[in-house]
């Protein structure tokens, strides 16, 4: 877990804010190291959410519509939690 070693969260937090985020660009220092190490396509590549990349996101909303719940996944997900709650 590299980005757990001291050594570089103070590496990190030594870096001013504008330096890591600029114009739409997030973690400037990051992807600068890592290109020299991989692709800079790879490096500078946007990731996804885990719920949209997985596909668990469109799951959801399926499962929520056969469920009565049409517009607000979040209304089905918070029932769902009352349930195991027996609220």
């Amino acid at each position: 877990m590299p980005y757990l070693d001291i050594r570089v969260v103070r590496a990190a937090a030594a870096i001013p804010a504008k330096e890591k985020v600029h114009d739409g660009h997030r973690k400037i220092p990051l992807r600068a190291v890592a290109a020299q190490h991989i692709p800079k396509e790879l490096a500078d590549y946007e990731k996804k959410a885990m719920q949209y990349g997985s596909g668990v996101w469109g799951v959801l909303k399926k499962t929520a519509r056969k469920n009565g719940y049409k517009t607000s996944v979040q209304d089905y997900i918070d029932h769902i939690q009352e349930a195991q709650h027996g609220h």
